[in-house]
């Protein structure tokens, strides 16, 4: 498009019927997070963050699923010895 074209452009609430309109989805853009995830800073190897990025699209998403992975073994331990230290049996059910 033009800069011209760009210009006569109106908001899609002005140049469409109200029905049309409505029927639009509501939010565009990156969906929100969800709830449980959490936004955060941490400095990562440059040659780590290089080879993430050039996967492509979705490339953070790609670090927390591999990060997700790698604590399962770790979160199952943690989970048995909060049960240890609270008196709980230390056996784990599946």
């Amino acid at each position: 498009m033009t800069a011209e074209e760009l210009a006569t452009m109106r908001p899609a609430r002005e140049a469409l019927p109200p029905d049309v309109f409505a029927a639009l989805p509501s939010r565009s853009g990156q969906p929100e997070a969800t709830p449980h995830q959490e936004l955060v800073t941490l400095r990562l190897d440059s040659e780590v963050v290089e080879a993430f990025r050039a996967t492509g699209p979705g490339w953070e998403t790609r670090i927390n699923s591999i990060l997700a992975l790698a604590i399962r073994p770790l979160a199952r331990n943690l989970d048995v010895r909060r049960r240890s230290s609270s008196g709980r049996s230390d056996k784990r059910v599946n």
